[in-house]
């Protein structure tokens, strides 16, 4: 009956979709115990797999001899719900083993959804009526249902569930497919005989198994080359989404391409056509999506994961993966009519396993020899060879001609290079390691450091400010600190900074032998950390940080987390609960956990609030530091046992290390009061923000999934600290009157200094300028506001020795500075000489005006305004004189609400 064959073709279709969600949650249990994203996609892809081809391998040997094959795809689905935990067992191993333990439980838990699609074909061919679904349209429904399962299982179960919850709701559903199951007709007198095979077929099904092999490899070492390029260029660096929206487009188009073939193919002969010509269209579209993703580029956007990024993902990965789906579909349709069982088991069993040799030869020995580009060149001209090859004797001038093109067009690509580094800037390195691609670029005020697009480091004061206060805060917080742990290198700015405390031992733990590399390229930031011979203070380690933290029994005073991007690739995984565990307890008694966290996101802020409560669920007081001296976007969570004390005589002693203090003062923080003043938010604050909110977590990695979808540029940092409320004040231990002054002055100044951060980060350049002057005006001896507006002590020496030597400019520059810092009478005084000289000069004059208006000369003021006037007809200093001409005729305190309009024009 129909409605029996519709209901097997149902439960076919959820049999897929739990097939491939346990897939994603599997890869994801074992990245994190790995650590490398893109060794652990390729290692256990490969993996899954592996038990795929064994499962299809054992069905095509003993599938057709099945009587009562309904029965036995219900016992598959039971065995698979019981072997969706076998990877957990990877938590009751020890550490080092965990991982080969848990490839293993992948492998065996994939063989009985291996057998699944020759058990369903075999069920298929025993219906004398052949109205059920064929081999084609199964494989259709197969990767259709891999689609939904990819798509649920890696945007909504995970986030929402957890992976444990996820996996036993997808153990259910597997129970519930085979109860249903038993329920169909399922008779004992149906057995089915494969027709006879002769030299021919034999000779056929060889020519399309080589096409189906060399598909299966190149499609899926395409597959790890598009989630590292897309996550680089797209999706915010973000892997997961790289890698969900890639396998989607995949399936998707390949349960398409295997749908249309299933419909168009009725013979061999046909079929075989297709194939090949199928197999020369993959070639091409690899060849395309390279080129697709050349011309792309990394798009720097702080706007979240949007539309842009899934057409370019479809357009990308789409085309290749429909003409994969029409070859496999075209070969299964033919072939089955010789064997149902065994011909579709054996075509998904070479597809299977030499798409095992795919997953792991691209990624890990491709990619480190031979590069991204021509990886995928060789990925595109495969098959086209394949097409070629198997074609001769049977037409195959069409495929050779291909071949040719293929060659031109890769050599062509290849030529060009890589566009997403270009996109970035001019890079004087550019290194392509076995996870992440490395490029150090030249900018406006020094280098940065772009691992896969994003940039983590750099020798610019604003990129170094966050390594050097990641490293000395710590320090400086610290009784007596005798050891630090250091996650992350980047530019080594960070551990070369901790080295200058000379009784500290620092350990450093890296995941990438490619960005340490780098690091020779930022020698003025890590303060020559690799100059020969090497600090035996330092030890490098070479290792994802969760697992060294697993295996090892050091102990630290001070654990630094300085990771890059909350969005960008696994980096969520060092802010969950199970890591900041775990790094509390290779703490000393007394130690202090500094964790570096972006302050960018969008409104309510659910990233940052998850990350911070998270962190408070460890640790017992935390405080949030934001620093002032340069606009920046990140705040440093310090975590400790018992409260937070700040001890500003071991700040000053500290300070007594010439080296350290050179350091400090380079991001204008040498003054231990603006350092006391950088304590922004406290414990009580901080619970109170992130009350009721989910904690981040392996087993739920809110983070990493919500970073992504969030926008948010640099300005958004101090809407965040807004959102957060009014700041707090703390006094430091033993704090004197003098100390109480100066601190006070940092803490009134602040408002000021981060609203023009702000206004920068906006580009709103006048309101920056006024919000500065008026930070300046509150402590005109500050370094802080001067260097923001260039009123530097030094750049003052300097016009006077230029004044000196008779540079009348430099006059009206120096006493445009005095008027920046309130000391109008001083103006006056450095520019009257100028004057007498030149009574014409528009700019002391301009000065002149300016300065009289705001000591209530407006008589005066009048006078040189016109002055102005009259020696320019237009120009910015024409305007500037106008306008104060117009408010020297108005009432005083007019004069006094519009005043700091004024002054962004000098």
């Amino acid at each position: 009956m129909l409605w029996h064959r519709r209901a097997f073709a149902v439960l076919y279709l959820l049999s897929a979709v739990t097939a491939l969600a346990m897939e994603v949650i599997w890869t994801r249990l074992l990245v994190s115990i790995l650590g490398s994203a893109i060794v652990a996609t390729a290692c256990v892809l490969a993996a899954f797999m592996g038990g795929l081809g064994i499962g299809a391998f054992i069905g095509a040997a003993f599938g057709d001899r099945l009587r009562r094959p309904v029965r036995f795809f219900a016992v598959i689905q039971l065995i698979s719900a019981a072997g969706a935990f076998l990877p957990q067992v990877t938590g009751l191993v020890a550490s080092e083993l965990a991982f080969s333990v848990g490839l293993g439980a992948v492998t065996i838990a994939a063989i009985p959804l291996g057998l699944v699609f020759p058990v369903a074909c075999r069920v298929r061919a025993s219906d004398y009526s052949h109205r059920g679904p064929g081999a084609g349209r199964l494989y259709a429904l197969d990767t259709g249902g891999a689609l939904i399962g990819c798509l649920g299982c890696g945007l909504y179960l995970i986030p929402v569930f957890g992976m444990w919850h996820s996996l036993v709701g997808l153990a259910l559903v597997k129970v519930l497919i085979a109860v249903t199951a038993c329920g169909l007709p399922d008779k004992k007198d149906r057995p089915f005989t494969p027709a006879a095979d002769d030299s021919d077929r034999r000779n056929g099904s060889v020519r399309l198994l080589v096409l189906v092999g060399v598909q299966g490899f190149c499609l899926l070492g395409a597959e790890a080359l598009w989630i590292r390029l897309l996550a680089f260029v797209l999706f915010k660096g973000s892997t997961i989404y790289a890698f969900v929206a890639m396998l989607a487009t995949v399936l998707g188009c390949t349960s398409l391409g295997a749908w249309l073939a299933s419909r168009l193919v009725k013979t061999e002969a046909a079929a075989f056509k297709l194939a090949v010509r199928a197999a020369a269209l993959t070639g091409c579209c690899l060849l395309g999506s390279y080129a697709a993703l050349l011309i792309v580029g990394p798009l720097p956007s702080p706007a979240a994961i949007g539309p842009a990024d899934l057409l370019i993902t479809l357009l990308a990965c789409g085309p290749a993966s429909f003409a994969s789906g029409l070859v496999f579909s075209a070969v299964v349709s033919v072939l089955q009519s010789g064997s149902a069982a065994g011909t579709t088991g054996r075509v998904l069993g070479v597809n299977t396993i030499l798409a095992v040799a795919g997953a792991l030869l691209v990624p890990l020995v491709l990619v480190p020899w031979l590069g991204l580009g021509i990886s995928l060149a060789i990925v595109g001209l495969l098959p086209l060879v394949a097409a070629w090859l198997v074609s001769i004797g049977r037409g195959a001038r069409l495929q050779a001609g291909l071949v040719g093109l293929g060659l031109i067009g890769a050599l062509g690509l290849l030529l060009a290079g890589p566009g997403w580094v270009r996109n970035i800037g001019q890079p004087i390195y550019y290194a392509e390691g076995r996870d992440v691609s490395v490029a150090v670029i030249e900018v406006k005020g020094g280098r940065r450091l772009f691992v896969d697009g994003i940039a983590v480091a750099g020798s610019d004061v604003i990129m170094a400010t966050d390594q050097k206060t990641l490293a000395h805060l710590p320090v400086l917080l610290h009784p007596q600190p005798g050891r630090v742990l250091t996650v992350g290198f980047g530019s080594g700015g960070t551990s070369g900074s901790l080295l200058l405390h000379e009784d500290l031992e620092v350990d450093c733990v890296e995941i990438s032998e490619t960005v340490v590399t780098a690091g020779r390229f930022f020698y003025t930031v890590n303060l020559g950390l690799f100059n020969e011979p090497i600090s035996p203070r330092y030890n490098l380690i070479i290792q994802d940080a969760k697992r060294y933290l697993a295996e090892t029994e050091t102990l630290s005073d001070i654990i630094v987390n300085d990771c890059t991007d909350l969005a960008y690739r696994s980096d969520a995984s060092l802010y969950t609960r199970e890591f900041f565990i775990s790094a509390k307890e290779h703490l000393r008694p007394g130690g202090i956990a500094a964790a570096w966290i972006p302050l960018r996101g969008q409104a309510p802020f659910d990233v940052l609030r998850s990350v911070i409560a998270t962190f408070g669920s460890v640790y017992a007081d935390m405080s949030l530091w934001v620093f002032d001296a340069y606009p920046t976007h990140f705040g440093i969570l310090i975590g400790t046992s018992k409260p937070l004390t700040i001890d500003l005589a071991r700040i000053r002693k500290v300070l007594e290390n010439r080296k350290v203090q050179v350091d400090l003062k380079y991001i204008g923080l040498d003054d231990p009061a603006r350092l006391a003043a950088s304590y922004y938010f406290n414990d009580t604050q901080l619970r109170q923000f992130v009350s009721s909110v989910d904690l981040n977590t392996d087993d739920r990695p809110l983070v990493e999934f919500l970073a992504p979808l969030e926008s948010g540029d640099d300005a958004s940092a101090y809407q965040f600290l807004e959102t957060l409320g009014q700041a707090s004040a703390y006094l430091p231990v033993d704090c004197s009157a003098e100390d109480l002054n100066r601190i006070g002055q940092k803490l009134a100044m602040r408002p000021w200094l981060l609203a023009a951060h702000r206004a920068f980060f906006e580009e709103e350049e006048r309101t920056a300028r006024t919000l500065y002057i008026q930070a300046l005006r509150m402590s005109p001896t500050d370094n802080v506001p001067r260097t923001l507006l260039g009123a530097l002590p030094n750049r003052i020496k300097t016009l006077n020795d230029k004044i000196q030597k008779g540079d009348e400019q430099a006059r009206a520059k120096l006493g445009a500075i005095h008027l920046l810092e309130g000391r109008y009478y001083q103006a006056l005084e450095v520019i009257q000489p100028g004057l007498l000289k030149n009574e014409r000069d528009p700019m002391a004059n301009l000065v002149s005006g300016m300065a009289s208006l705001l000591l209530g000369d407006s008589r005066r003021a009048q006078g040189a305004f016109l002055g102005v006037i009259r020696a320019t007809r237009h120009g910015l200093l024409h305007d500037r004189a106008m306008q104060g001409l117009a408010l020297s005729r108005l009432p005083r305190f007019l004069q006094i609400i519009i005043e700091a309009l004024t002054f962004y024009g000098l």
